[in-house]
């Protein structure tokens, strides 16, 4: 299966096979692998599971503590304790590893430590927090106490951002329809001296070419970046110093591709058109677990536009997508979950469940 960006010709072929079945190819062209996963390593098998650990708040909850609005992420330090940015009720509330809670960090305004409308949450390797704060336009920095460090601004509108292991922020550029910024910048703990990170594409039309170039960034423990393409069946590995390494596709539950969404009468009338074309999902977030697998969230069939039944089958809507740091896809996990918004921090997998307000705290078994 080709991704919708086009790959041009390669010079050396390399294949791979396990019991006569090949599994993947890898072309090779000025020093970057092109790895194209036809099969899964695993087979219809899977050598990972999730066993559930415990869970944080619930629609019956009685601990105020635990009564959650919007939750917009989770964090975790050094010591295990779990941070959960609970946004509608403007605060972060903080968990040990004995699933006790610890304290409250912040509140609604706009002094210091407060908040008014935070939307991501990140902890650097000194245990510093870093909360963007969507209508404030910043990036406000607390120590683990609570307390206000500086606030900063970076140069565009973000919603999303991550923190590699030696303090590097990561910063995917997808804000802007202009095809000549990069996919990503790195930044210092300032958000300065910024590093540019890969060529987007242009594809003749503004709104296609920014979808087509919004990806999921995450770290490995080298400080190796990954970036995870929302509609494009892309996975690219890159050196801090911006060197892609390799590009990787896999086979999907959902073709990569667009769909036209027709708009009702009122819609369309406060809309100025009748129908759009957007994108299928195939993925949305990226993470690295304690054996530098790569675990993405992927769509296990389309999104339902509005008036249409699409992709209403029973089989769940997500699973995870599992490959190696050599971009190799090894198998997929099921799941019961949304894991559109979920973090794994070494062996834990953390899943949102905005519906029943709640976090789901998982353990990866191997089998």
């Amino acid at each position: 299966m080709k991704s919708i960006i086009s790959i041009t010709a390669i010079i050396l072929v390399f294949s791979f096979c396990s019991e006569n079945n090949a599994l993947y190819t890898i072309e090779e062209k000025d020093g970057i692998r092109y790895i194209y996963n036809s099969a899964p390593q695993w087979g219809d098998k899977t050598e990972i599971s999730l066993e559930l650990v415990r869970t944080y708040g619930g629609l019956d909850e009685t601990d105020e503590n635990l009564q959650f609005y919007r939750v917009r992420g989770t964090a975790q330090d050094k010591e295990g304790n779990l941070y959960i940015l609970d946004s509608g009720n403007y605060r972060i509330q903080v968990f040990d590893d004995n699933d006790g809670f610890v304290r409250t960090i912040g509140r609604q305004g706009q002094g210091p430590g407060e908040f008014m409308s935070p939307r991501e949450l990140e902890i650097d390797s000194q245990g510093n927090l870093y909360v963007l704060d969507n209508r404030l336009s910043m990036v406000i920095v607390l120590d683990n106490e609570g307390k206000e460090l500086r606030r900063m601004k970076p140069e565009i509108n973000i919603d999303h951002f991550r923190i590699s292991p030696s303090g590097i922020i990561g910063m995917p550029m997808i804000e802007t329809r202009d095809t000549t910024t990069p996919l990503v910048g790195l930044y210092d703990n300032d958000f300065r001296n910024m590093i540019r990170i890969g060529d987007k594409v242009d594809l003749g039309d503004e709104f296609k070419s920014q979808l087509a170039n919004t990806a999921s960034l995450a770290f490995d423990s080298h400080g190796s970046v990954y970036l995870s393409f929302i509609a494009d069946n892309r996975l690219d590995k890159y050196t801090m110093n911006g060197e892609l390494l390799w590009r990787s596709e896999r086979p999907l539950p959902v073709e990569p591709g667009f769909r036209t969404m027709k708009f009702n009468a009122r819609d369309a009338e406060l809309l100025g058109i009748d129908e759009q074309e957007v994108p299928n999902m195939i993925s949305t977030v990226i993470n690295v677990d304690h054996k530098n697998r790569l675990w993405i969230s992927t769509a296990n069939k389309l999104t339902p536009l509005p008036g249409d039944d699409t992709g209403s089958s029973g089989d769940a809507a997500w699973v995870f997508h599992i490959l190696n740091s050599d971009g190799i896809f090894l198998g997929s996990v099921p799941t019961k979950h949304d894991i559109s918004a979920c973090r794994i921090f070494g062996d834990r997998v953390y899943i949102v469940d905005n519906e029943n307000a709640m976090v789901y705290e998982y353990r990866i078994v191997e089998k």
